[in-house]
């Protein structure tokens, strides 16, 4: 299974019925389930690319949440700024760069309680999960049997929430930081407090 070290936010805490994705289905046979509890992170990833008129875009950088959850904006920024004030762009510019943010919630098995600091991410509380994907698939319906209409399926590596372009040279300079300020209120997140499971509506 896939370690994952994360500083992001647990927003979800639930029990789904996980079957091994090597299992092998035999008529007759019972299909023992393991109830787990299932954490899900949502993070943040940040990409930063040129739009040069009739060309595709050009990809310059991608940023993930290394220093806490949305921090990924935070670098994009500063190598956007960077970027702009080298080529001098402007809104009548004919280039153009783009910042666009993902939004979205990865499921995993906490590993260890105890958090984790680093003397470079400060403030930042670190904890060590297992991804779920690829080893797990999970019943369609956790109450009922496993059958023809209720069968196994590859749990997601990965849900996206959301996909939005933060900001581009486009704009006005001055709009840069207020349009971030927005969608991070907008995406805040804290993680759950307490942990009670629940099964996770369909």
């Amino acid at each position: 299974m896939k370690k994952i070290l994360s500083c992001c936010p647990v927003v979800c805490k639930e029990v789904r019925s996980l079957v091994p994705s090597d299992f092998q289905f035999q008529p007759g046979k019972p299909v023992s389930t393991f109830d787990a509890n299932i954490y899900w992170l949502q993070e943040s990833e940040t990409t930063v690319s040129m739009d040069s008129g009739s060309e595709k875009n050009h990809h310059v950088g991608k940023f993930d949440d290394r220093d806490g959850y949305l921090t990924s904006i935070d670098h994009a920024y500063r190598l956007g700024k960077q970027i702009i004030s080298a080529y001098e762009l402007n809104t009548f510019s004919s280039d153009c760069l783009k910042i666009q943010v993902d939004i979205f919630q990865t499921p995993v098995f906490e590993l260890f309680s105890n958090e984790v600091r680093f003397s470079w991410a400060k403030g930042a509380n670190w904890r060590q999960y297992e991804s779920v994907a690829d080893d797990w698939n999970e019943l369609e319906h956790s109450n009922q049997a496993l059958s023809s209409k209720n069968v196994l399926r590859k749990m997601k590596r990965k849900t996206l929430l959301n996909k939005h372009m933060v900001f581009s040279s486009k704009m006005p300079s001055n709009q840069y930081l207020e349009s971030i300020v927005k969608f991070k209120e907008k995406w805040h997140a804290e993680s759950a407090d307490k942990p009670n499971y629940s099964k996770r509506r369909k």
